[in-house]
């Protein structure tokens, strides 16, 4: 993928409302030192059992108008997909996550956005 095709992903995915240059200077800064990255200040604590439910099953009603909200979501170009650079790493063959390519056939990678 050029270099125009790329601008054009990123433009079809609303690249400019995510504040990727920013947080590239924040890892490019930070780096070489590990207390810099990734530190939590405030309090961790279990989420309350209201915040965190199953979704409906296949089948339910209540899937279906779910998956119908995000289909609808899908299409006007409100979705957001988050992949955490942390674990195990098992969906990325279970390499270093950030090192990942993002694109097939270039060299971008996670931690380079």
């Amino acid at each position: 993928m050029g270099e125009a095709g790329l601008d054009a992903l990123l433009a079809r995915f609303h690249h400019s409302e995510v504040p990727l240059d920013r947080l590239r200077a924040l890892l490019a800064a930070t780096a070489g030192d590990p207390e810099q990255l990734h530190r939590i200040i405030e309090p961790v604590s279990v989420p309350d059992e209201a915040e965190a439910v199953s979704p409906p099953l296949a089948g339910d009603p209540e899937h279906a108008r779910l998956a119908a909200l995000g289909r609808a979501a899908i299409a006007r170009g409100e979705l957001a997909v988050v992949i955490l650079a942390g674990g195990m790493a098992t969906r990325f063959g279970s390499s270093v996550k950030a090192l990942a390519p993002v694109l097939d056939g270039t060299a971008l990678r996670f931690v380079d956005l």
